[in-house]
């Protein structure tokens, strides 16, 4: 299994700060922000944990938790709708991933 610990659904982020819950559901997120993947099963991961946004690869590590930081602009705009997915491929081709819809806004 692998998980998103931050950001998390629901929620709105200031730089990176968890500020409140959002009525919606849906995750804000203005200016920069700390992306935290964790594995539950580290020694048995075959490959790569790679964060994808918009379905491009933007990170991959061998580790089975890291941090990386989303600080720049997605597509043409500063502002906009985006997917994150979190995917890594264990043992046995098993295949594991988070994915889910968020808003940001590139400061």
């Amino acid at each position: 299994k692998i998980e998103i610990k931050e950001p998390k659904r629901g929620k709105l982020y200031l730089f990176g700060d968890n500020i409140l819950n959002t009525s919606s559901g849906r995750t804000f997120i203005v200016g920069p922000i700390d992306i935290k993947v964790n594995t539950f099963t580290p020694n048995e991961l075959e490959k790569n944990v790679s964060i994808y946004i918009d379905f491009q690869l933007q990170y991959s590590s061998n580790n089975s938790s890291f941090v990386w930081t989303l600080d720049k602009r997605l597509g043409q705009y500063s502002f906009g709708f985006h997917t994150l997915r979190v995917n890594a491929t264990y043992k046995g081709g098993c295949e594991w991933y988070e994915q889910w819809w968020f808003w940001y806004f590139h400061l």
